[in-house]
């Protein structure tokens, strides 16, 4: 007997019209799902490979993983923190991949949507590298196949020397007349180089997607776009207290927020014409508990202890989302999340571990 025709079985004939599609068509899909959490490295493994005194050792512990596949696909060719850099993006792109394929049809929207963030990374770290002129080679490694992009279509991109030749190449995928609308936008000096307005017309872009796609109609999907939700408001006060330390004015930095999150415009606005970092954080403390992130960032002026801060609220939102989540597609986005965490922090670790950072400070930039 099948998982759908057991669960089926148990329900009162009165309620299976109703429960359908959200019980039994969920009952396959989730029951994936929770066999793939399994996976996920436990965090003794993750403390091991902090511990470590190579990336070598990180790759061979690595090894004994489900990572040991896409290590293998890329050994011939790199080594090194490249390797296990390319290798994380090819299993979460492989997992992204598996994931979509068993999701139910009125679920694959809402995912569609939700992995759409790489493409804007993908493409934000393509242009990025662009713009300090780097190679091929050194972008792959950071690339991570798991939107609508494929491989080939980020490999072509990646190849491009200039702006307009990256336009050009982008114009036969979907996201084609997006980037050309973005290009209109911007003066001709962003186009000399400083591309902060088309990477953060990419974020709005993917971010106003994302909420219009997914739907509030019911409380998972309203536990997904407070997910989201929170996400935007991590970008826009990254990027006002970004704009602070490079001295941008309030009229430049509110033509780079995103629209959504829980932020007012009004908040908004008092964030950007605070004077201060602390200023701006404060502004905040009733909202979101900065208080450890501003203690650090008065003590080495890192930006990023706010953005760290940010990530943990989401995966802690992420996980809460798993479990709350039995037959849903909140399962499903709830694992990809904590996939997301996984991935972010090996990445984190192998690329202190270059920089010879000790143990202990590179535990305190973990999710």
């Amino acid at each position: 007997m099948s998982i759908i025709s057991a669960i089926s079985s148990k329900i009162p004939a009165r309620l299976k019209s109703p429960l359908r599609s959200q019980t039994l068509i969920y009952a396959y899909s989730n029951a994936r799902v929770k066999a793939m959490r399994t996976n996920l490295l436990k965090p003794s493994m993750v403390e091991e490979m902090v511990s470590l005194d190579s990336i070598t050792s990180i790759a061979g512990l690595l090894e004994r993983t489900t990572y040991r596949e896409d290590l293998t696909h890329f050994s011939l060719r790199y080594s090194g923190a490249d390797l296990v850099e390319l290798a994380l993006g090819r299993n979460y792109g492989r997992m992204a991949q598996k994931l979509f394929k068993f999701t139910p049809t009125d679920g694959k929207s809402t995912l569609k949507a939700i992995l759409g963030r790489w493409d804007a990374y993908n493409l934000k770290t393509i242009l990025l590298a662009i713009s300090v002129g780097k190679k091929t080679e050194e972008v792959e490694p950071y690339l991570v196949p798991a939107g609508e992009l494929g491989e080939y279509d980020l490999k072509e991109l990646s190849e491009c020397a200039n702006l307009e030749e990256f336009a050009k190449k982008l114009r036969r995928t979907s996201y084609g007349q997006i980037f050309s609308q973005l290009l209109k936008k911007h003066s001709d000096e962003a186009r000399q180089n400083d591309f902060t307005g088309l990477l953060a017309g990419i974020d709005s872009h993917y971010y106003n997607s994302v909420l219009q796609q997914v739907s509030a109609t019911d409380s998972e999907g309203a536990f997904i776009l407070s997910l989201i939700n929170t996400e935007v408001d991590g970008k826009n006060l990254s990027t006002i207290l970004r704009a602070k330390k490079n001295k941008l004015t309030a009229q430049v930095v509110s033509k780079l927020m995103i629209q959504g999150g829980t932020l007012t415009e009004q908040t908004l606005k008092k964030l950007i014409e605070a004077e201060t970092v602390e200023g701006a954080v404060k502004l905040l403390k009733s909202k979101y508990d900065l208080a450890s992130a501003l203690e650090q960032y008065l003590k080495d002026g890192a930006l990023s202890h706010f953005e760290i801060e940010f990530e943990r609220t989401i995966a802690r939102k992420g996980v809460s989302t798993l479990r709350r989540s039995q037959l849903s597609v909140g399962a499903i986005v709830g694992f990809l999340y904590l996939k997301e965490q996984e991935v972010g922090n090996i990445r984190r670790i192998v690329r202190l571990k270059d920089f010879n950072l000790p143990p202990e400070e590179i535990k305190k930039e973990l999710v």
